[in-house]
Formats: structure tokens, sequence, C-alpha cells
């Protein structure tokens, strides 16, 4: 047996909107996130296009998903993604 609840998608969509910062996107996050993960690899990271001894890269955002789970005293917000790394002739990482 199995029940599904019609708005689902509605539900998802607003938890999402109710954790993100407002004015921001989670194309901003995610770029923030992964610019922040270079640097603490190691990695000087630019964002001017063209900078010299630089390598662009495409991030897409394959998927992503974000929950509450609510707690007596505290509520935890959770997410999980999967993002896909692309580099000039370097391929995919």
């Amino acid at each position: 047996m199995e029940a599904r609840n019609k708005n689902v998608a509605t539900i998802a969509a607003a938890r999402i909107w109710m954790v993100m910062p407002s004015g921001r996107t989670l194309s901003q996050l995610v770029n923030e996130s992964v610019a922040s993960a270079y640097k603490q690899a190691g990695y000087e990271v630019v964002t001017e296009p063209g900078a010299a001894d630089a390598t662009s890269m495409k991030v897409h955002i394959v998927e992503f998903w974000s929950w509450f789970t609510p707690g007596f005293f505290s509520v935890d917000v959770s997410s999980k993604s999967l993002l896909r790394i692309e580099t000039p002739g370097g391929g995919k990482c």
C-alpha cells in the first residue's frame, strides 16, 4: 500500500525557500560552497574570466534535496546534493 500527498512538490519547494536566505538562489549558494571547498583544498579561486594560469569550470546541479527533521528542542535542516563539475579539456570530475 502506498499513500501520497498531492501537494508534495509544493511542500518540498516551500521548504527550500524557507531554508534559503532572502534574495539568494541555490546556484549562488552552490557556487560559494564549491569555491570554499577548492580553497580548503589549497587552490586559489578567482572570479575574473581569463585570469592567468586559471582553469575555468562549470558546476551543474544534478540533484538537490533539503528537508527538516523536527526534534523536541530543535529542528535540524539537512540537504543532499549531486553536482557535476566540468573543466575544459579535463572532462568531468
